[in-house]
């Protein structure tokens, strides 16, 4: 199963730090091949893969990254 950059490289023309919602959004969100011509064979290769990744990552030493994406209140 291939894996592709879904928003390759950070463009200079935008101001990234006015947004960190965006940034953050472009570092951390992993797309999916969802889509209604998927089979049941499909969604299983999907989720085998996943799991496999998961099973492939080791816990991080030391203290977490603070993430860049403000904490909101629950109302906004």
């Amino acid at each position: 199963m291939d894996a592709v950059p879904w928003w390759a490289g950070y463009h200079p023309a935008f101001a990234w730090d006015e947004f960190p919602e965006a940034a953050f959004l472009k570092d951390h969100v992993l797309a999916l091949p969802v889509h209604q011509q998927l089979c049941p064979t499909d969604i299983d290769a999907i989720a085998a893969v996943l799991h496999e990744v998961q099973g492939s990552l080791s816990a991080p030493k030391g203290p977490r990254k603070q993430s860049a994406v403000p904490a909101q209140a629950p109302d906004q």
